[in-house]
């Protein structure tokens, strides 16, 4: 058979791709795919975004992105060529692979035209929207955008979670974040919670008071790379102690990776008037006023402690420590102004 003029390959392939005759199938796009490779003209724009194209229309992005991960390195500025697998994976509703992709292609210095925008403007809304709603207190509007989301990402659903958790919808974020963990768990999408997922989850169980499910997902967070933060400690904390697992929670202090905060033992003071624990209140005392010496609410925690538990003279001695330390800051106020 004589071989083709190289100059009518290109025509070819544009005739066989645009043909409506019949609809393409996996062995016929693999036919023209291996012909384009063999002819020397897979790098040509025009038939690797047909071929890209194609590849998505019968669901197999990958092999649209491998067809231009090939070609890309020959046309890094063409837009069209870009063009065709942002639409791919926007298609898919691969919404942040899209966003990534954008900005690989205005880094190789492609243009984008009026086509790239509207797909790169979309790709960002939903997780937006859902943010937005959450934030406006319409956490119906929210959570429905968020269901019609076909392909979610960490941010939508840390969206989500954070923000049924701040309209006071803790229960319905803990069932999403189950969602979500059961999916990361069981490979069917990559997304995995992140910091802040973790959280929103850790502070819904505090909302809720669960405290074996607050202590679960806080022993989970290793699974999914997640290093526990002052937050995530803090939230642990308040809710042992709010619980009345006083001991656990100054347990868990005590073996924090982290230097606690002035919140924390601020937490266990309080929880420790909450359930009248003298004892374990001027231990956590003696704590916190080393780290912070200067904050009144510690005495103040510690001086309605004692009185409710009849401790006349230990409240004065407090009250007059405080009285001291505020006609102290006064003398230094008065000074200054000198």
């Amino acid at each position: 058979m004589p071989s083709l003029p190289t100059s009518l390959i290109p025509r070819l392939f544009n005739l066989l791709l645009t043909s409506k005759t019949e609809t393409p199938t996996v062995r016929s796009i693999f036919t023209l795919h291996a012909l384009s490779l063999t002819s020397g003209h897979s790098s040509n724009p025009f038939l690797s975004a047909k071929l890209i194209t194609l590849y998505c229309s019968l669901s197999l992005p990958h092999l649209s992105t491998l067809t231009f991960l090939h070609s890309c390195p020959s046309n890094q500025r063409d837009t069209f060529l870009w063009n065709s697998i942002i639409k791919t994976h926007f298609s898919v509703s691969n919404f942040r692979f899209s966003i990534q992709l954008f900005a690989q292609m205005v880094s190789h210095g492609a243009l984008p035209d009026h086509f790239t925008i509207p797909m790169v403007a979309s790709s960002c809304a939903g997780s937006s929207l859902v943010y937005m709603y959450s934030k406006c207190n319409a956490v119906g509007y929210a959570v429905k955008l968020f269901d019609e989301i076909p392909m979610k990402d960490v941010i939508s659903w840390t969206s989500i979670i954070s923000g049924l958790v701040r309209n006071g919808e803790s229960e319905l974020a803990l069932i999403k974040f189950k969602e979500m963990m059961n999916l990361s768990s069981s490979g069917e999408e990559r997304e995995r919670p992140n910091c802040r997922t973790m959280e929103s989850a850790l502070q819904a169980c505090v909302n809720l008071g669960l405290v074996e499910e607050g202590k679960k997902i806080f022993n989970k967070m290793g699974e999914f790379s997640v290093k526990p933060s002052i937050k995530h400690y803090s939230c642990l904390v308040d809710l042992l102690a709010k619980s009345g697992f006083l001991l656990e929670a100054e347990e868990l202090v005590n073996k924090m990776r982290i230097k606690p905060d002035g919140a924390i033992w601020g937490t266990l003071l309080g929880a420790c008037k909450m359930y009248n624990n003298v004892e374990m209140g001027e231990r956590i005392a003696k704590k916190a006023f080393n780290l912070d010496l200067e904050n009144s609410g510690y005495y103040v925690l510690m001086s309605n402690m004692y009185g409710f538990a009849g401790k006349w003279k230990e409240v004065e001695m407090l009250r007059e420590k405080m009285r001291k330390k505020a006609n102290f800051r006064f003398t230094w106020y008065i000074r200054s102004l000198f």
